[in-house]
């Protein structure tokens, strides 16, 4: 909900927060929380196409950004490297920052901590492209970051599994 509420406003100051609060993944989010808190269930026949429209959006975001790789030069790699390795190192951080503050329980750090190492989101990308916000650049650092995750989140989980389990 941050991500299309704040961030929304964060790359279009003159966006209305009507536009943010109509957005389908504000809709849904809102949605199946009260569906939620109600424990109200929802019917196989919803349910399905639901789930594969959600399958395929992952692969649609990663065709977009592949075609801007595909046109992109490679002049902001350093970019994308530097921020590809702050991006995990100030996750980790905050995250182990945050679980000394926080009543949680092992599990519950653990996996704040994870979540913490992972790369930068695709959906950065294609608000970056959405909102003219230097796509060139997101990108870059989306994919650097993607590629050094698969360094990055060994080394979390090596340093998870000892001290959360």
């Amino acid at each position: 909900m941050l991500h299309f509420g704040l961030g929304t406003y964060m790359l279009d100051h003159k966006a209305r927060w009507t536009r943010s609060l109509s957005s389908p993944a504000i809709i849904a989010a809102l949605l199946a929380l009260s569906l939620q808190s109600q424990a109200i269930g929802v019917a196989d026949f919803v349910l399905l196409p639901v789930q594969m429209l959600g399958n395929i959006a992952v692969p649609l975001m990663l065709f977009a950004l592949g075609i801007q790789l595909a046109k992109a030069n490679f002049d902001f790699w350093q970019l994308g490297l530097s921020i590809g390795l702050m991006s995990p190192i100030i996750g980790v951080s905050l995250s182990v920052l945050l679980a000394l503050i926080l009543p949680l329980d092992n599990i519950q750090t653990a996996a704040l901590v994870l979540f913490g190492a992972l790369p930068p989101a695709v959906m950065n990308f294609l608000f970056a492209q959405r909102y003219c916000q230097e796509p060139s650049k997101v990108s870059a650092i989306v994919m650097l970051g993607n590629i050094l995750a698969l360094f990055t989140l060994p080394l979390a989980l090596l340093y998870v599994l000892p001290n959360y389990t």
